[in-house]
């Protein structure tokens, strides 16, 4: 891949997480140049939708997602990810109480319902527990 391409590739998730240096994106492509242009799209897509942190993923990262998304694709296995899935809760309708701020409901519990689709499952759960608890 040249450079151009692993810059433009690169761009979105400059904008989703925060920035990293000229000097260091320069590091990236050095270790990064050799994946296939079509893999490397797939693996930015992936990381953009599934890593939880707030910074640039590191080299690893994207060497490890390469290696699962280039196993898919030798596979035959279609590349579809789930742009859908829930950055707090990793799609378990659950998050830890360091997550919530305070002064939420459920202050009894280490766990709580998250506002995604999958914790709106379990908010019913949690207002019974909340009502038992009251008495």
């Amino acid at each position: 891949m040249t450079k151009q391409e692993f810059i433009k590739m690169i761009k979105p998730m400059m904008e989703v997480f925060i920035p990293i240096a000229d000097s260091a994106l320069e590091v990236y492509y050095s270790k990064l140049k050799n994946t296939d242009v079509k893999i490397f799209k797939l693996v930015v897509d992936e990381l953009i939708n599934t890593h939880k942190e707030g910074w640039f993923p590191k080299i690893a990262e994207f060497q490890e997602v390469i290696t699962e998304v280039a196993n898919r694709v030798s596979l035959g296995e279609q590349p579809v990810f789930n742009p859908t899935k829930c950055r707090k809760c990793n799609d378990t309708g659950l998050v830890s109480k360091e997550v919530w701020p305070k002064g939420t409901k459920y202050p009894y519990y280490p766990h709580r319902p998250c506002d995604c689709l999958m914790g709106k499952k379990w908010k019913p759960v949690f207002e019974r527990l909340e009502k038992e608890e009251m008495k």
